[in-house]
């Protein structure tokens, strides 16, 4: 799960603030309705995940 482009695609804007080495550290922010929408694509990935993984563990 790629969460900056969930977060980007959710509608939240995602900055380059800086970088240290080679970790780079970034800022989210946006309206709570994107915030929602995120927490709701994470959600979706998750279920989609554990119903592969239980589908895999079936066959």
């Amino acid at each position: 799960m790629d969460v900056i482009e969930l977060a980007r695609a959710s509608g939240l804007q995602v900055v380059l603030d800086g970088r240290i080495g080679r970790e780079e550290y970034q800022i989210v922010c946006g309206s709570v309705d994107a915030l929602q929408r995120f927490a709701d694509a994470v959600s979706m990935s998750i279920e989609m995940s554990v119903r592969v993984a239980m589908q895999v563990a079936r066959s």
